[in-house]
């Protein structure tokens, strides 16, 4: 499964700029992944007027082998939602996605966004 890579964001470390997070949105793909940046990443979905969502965050199996994925959870129309931050050790993929974080959709209606930003 090909996933596609979300660009990271990075606020400043002192606060001396922001992040336009406006112009970081892009069109959601079938499946895509974020890089999680040391665990402190969050992940923004923007839905305009008419599009809906549903997302789940894949997890990786803890110590004991649970798999305890997110979602999917439903996002409605005309709202700006964040997720994150995710623990490493439960949500980073290994092997060639090493450290990135999966996403999958279902029910997509017309063209949601998604964001990313280390914090």
């Amino acid at each position: 499964m090909a996933y596609t890579a979300v660009t990271v964001n990075a606020a400043d470390a002192n606060g001396a700029t922001g992040v336009d997070l406006d112009a970081a949105f892009a069109a959601i793909t079938v499946e895509n992944k974020v890089m999680n940046r040391g665990g402190n990443t969050l992940i923004f979905f923007r839905t305009l007027a008419g599009e809906t969502v549903d997302v789940e965050i894949d997890s990786v199996a803890d110590p004991y082998g649970r798999l305890g994925n997110l979602g999917p959870t439903s996002l409605s129309a005309s709202k700006l939602y964040v997720f994150g931050p995710f623990s490493p050790r439960l949500f980073n993929q290994s092997g060639v996605d090493d450290g990135y974080i999966y996403l999958a959709y279902t029910n997509v209606v017309d063209t949601p966004e998604i964001a990313a930003m280390s914090v």
